[in-house]
């Protein structure tokens, strides 16, 4: 399952939580692959915030600096085992496997949204 299609049934699941960063020409600051789960899904509007603020150079290295924070980002692992096996179910965009975690993965069916492909041209896979 690719990431936006995961990203999509999250927010089938939960709701458009993450607003898309974008600048003040409407360039897409962070939110790429929301902004394709939104087209996996139809939804005609997302929330964005305006990051009119920054600099060229700031906007380029927010870019970067957000990417590559999420890369950093860390679990631990126990205690995610242990909320997972009290809600008896991962995350909608099953990113975390079984053995990953040690508990049983219950991973929701997709929408049927989801399985929809969008038009040529409208977003990649």
């Amino acid at each position: 399952m690719n990431v936006s299609r995961r990203i999509a049934a999250s927010i089938a699941e939960f709701g458009f939580n993450a607003p898309i960063l974008v600048d003040g020409n409407a360039g897409i600051i962070a939110g790429h692959e929301r902004l394709l789960a939104a087209r996996k899904l139809g939804l005609a509007e997302v929330p964005v915030v305006v990051l009119d603020h920054l600099s060229d150079t700031q906007r380029r290295a927010y870019i970067i600096a957000d990417n590559k924070l999420s890369e950093l980002a860390w679990w631990d692992e126990s205690l995610l085992a242990q909320e997972l096996r009290e809600l008896r179910w991962t995350l909608p965009s099953n990113a975390i496997s079984e053995s990953s975690v040690g508990c049983p993965a219950i991973v929701p069916q997709q929408p049927p949204s989801c399985r929809k492909r969008t038009p040529p041209g409208t977003c990649a896979e």
